[in-house]
């Protein structure tokens, strides 16, 4: 694998469970670009937007992202709305190769329950997704992993990428 392979998506479409499969599979180090974040400033996802609100996160997020795409290939697991942020998707299509998982919203939500502490903006995710949605649809390379196991969606895209 010589380009980063980044997985992207809606909150809990299994973007850190399949990234963690895909790079086992393929050899190279996983990193999930949220965990990146905390590490860079020891604090969750949801502390950052306690003090720091979601720009100040998303400040943090895009270096990390950069730093990231910068350095040796990896499997990068995104947050969910880092491909929204501007100028991110372009840098994510240009330094590796993208994979959009998609997944009706009956589907995410059944996955992460109604309620979740780790995603600060789950109180909303129901109207966040039906503005992100066309967005994530508009990749070249989305997959609806809806009815997949994980197994099954890292088949899917290790296919892709040795075709691409």
């Amino acid at each position: 694998m010589t380009r980063t392979v980044t997985i992207g998506g809606f909150m809990g479409v299994g973007k850190t469970t399949v990234g963690r499969l895909l790079a086992a599979r393929l050899g190279v180090r996983f990193v999930d670009l949220d965990e990146a974040v905390e590490l860079s400033c020891g604090q969750t996802v949801a502390e950052i937007f306690e003090a720091r609100g979601e720009e100040g996160f998303r400040s943090l997020e895009r270096s990390e992202l950069e730093r990231l795409l910068d350095g040796p290939a990896v499997v990068l697991a995104l947050g969910g709305g880092t491909l929204h942020q501007p100028g991110a998707a372009d840098m994510v299509v240009s330094r590796s190769d993208l994979i959009v998982l998609w997944a009706d919203f009956s589907i995410i939500r059944s996955r992460v329950g109604l309620s979740d502490a780790r995603r600060p903006r789950w109180s909303d995710a129901e109207a966040l997704f039906e503005s992100r949605s066309a967005g994530y649809r508009a990749f070249d390379c989305v997959l609806d992993v809806g009815n997949m196991t994980a197994d099954q969606v890292v088949e899917q895209v290790v296919g892709v990428i040795q075709c691409g």
